[in-house]
């Protein structure tokens, strides 16, 4: 089984990702990623890309013993006939 394939426009990103960061990240590599700033940090503003996307943070539980798991969820908006779409206010710290 292949695969699935790609967003096109990721074609570029992982290349330069593929030279920082081998094909499979073991747990003890996480810190060294973060160090290197190959992780990012968007600001809000930058998340909402002039508001095509809400951003909405979401805890799930991790698996037994584990703990939660912070997600952040960025759907693109939909069209409304009712005006101007406004971002969501975050609902915490990420």
């Amino acid at each position: 089984m292949s695969p699935p394939p790609l967003d096109p426009e990721l074609g570029a990103v992982l290349k330069v990702l593929a030279e920082h960061i081998p094909p499979s990240i073991a747990l003890e590599l996480v810190p060294a990623i973060r160090d290197c700033g190959m992780a990012g940090q968007a600001s809000d503003e930058e998340l909402y890309r002039d508001r095509a996307f809400e951003i909405e943070d979401w805890t799930v539980p991790g698996p037994p013993g584990a703990p939660t798991v912070l997600l952040l969820i960025a759907p693109r908006h939909r069209s409304t006939a009712d005006g101007p779409l406004r971002p969501r206010r975050r609902a915490g710290p990420r």
